[in-house]
């Protein structure tokens, strides 16, 4: 891999941790409502 692709690269992998957090968040964000309901 060349240093043009590892830097295209990159955005990918951000995004990526961005989706990654985004989905842990509404996770948790379920879970306290569920323990909330039960």
């Amino acid at each position: 891999m060349n240093k043009e692709e590892f830097l295209l690269s990159i955005p990918d992998s951000i995004s990526l941790i961005d989706a990654l957090s985004d989905v842990a968040l509404i996770f948790t964000k379920v879970n306290i409502m569920y323990r909330k309901k039960s």
